[in-house]
């Protein structure tokens, strides 16, 4: 069954509105999340892009922490990773987070890309209501989390824009807009609807 999706007008947030074109058509590949959100979003002219992949119910045919999730995929005949860091950010709070970076490099020239044929990437899990950027701290915190009966919902998050300009964007839109993600989240997590 596709994913369902999530719903994208509460990350249109402050000075940021829902964009009509989306960004790039990279995505990050992810295999089979129970939902998913895509959506570009707008201000001053600039954008980012949201890409979430939410799991929940997780085991052999839905995992989010695995090898096959990654980036971009060894032998991807569009991109490929130039780079790698990590970067802090402020989610609408006064303590920062660190999440991943990565560059992405498209490996041929697209007309008509719009600067867009190199990306920089932020990101990171969501799991149990905490930011995570180590695959063994989240598969901890998920196994604690079925343990203590709270399910193992938890979702990987990526925003991206283009490289120019691109880390000083990315982070302004979550300053503003990373407490609206963490709040749709935490509510598709509480919901816990059978799919």
């Amino acid at each position: 069954a596709p994913a369902a999706a999530l719903a994208a007008a509460p990350l249109a947030t402050g000075s940021w509105q829902l964009a009509g074109a989306g960004l790039t058509d990279w995505r990050p590949a992810y295999a089979n999340p129970s939902a998913t959100l895509d959506v570009t979003l707008e201000k001053d002219g600039r954008r980012v892009g949201v890409y979430i992949a939410y799991y929940r119910r997780q085991g052999y045919e839905r995992e989010m922490i695995g090898s096959g999730n990654v980036l971009v995929r060894s032998g991807d005949e569009e991109w490929a990773i130039a780079g790698r860091g990590q970067a802090q950010a402020l989610l609408g709070g006064v303590e920062p987070v660190t999440l991943h970076v990565a560059t992405l490099r498209r490996k041929a020239v697209v007309l008509g890309d719009a600067g867009t044929s190199r990306l920089r990437v932020w990101h990171a899990y969501w799991i149990d209501d905490r930011i995570v950027t180590s695959d063994l701290v989240g598969k901890l915190l998920l196994a604690f989390g079925r343990l203590a009966g709270r399910g193992d919902d938890a979702a990987a998050v990526f925003i991206v824009a283009a490289e120019s300009g691109g880390d000083a964007l990315i982070a302004d839109y979550l300053a503003t807009a990373g407490p609206a993600i963490a709040a749709l989240l935490a509510q598709t997590a509480a919901a816990r609807n059978p799919e």
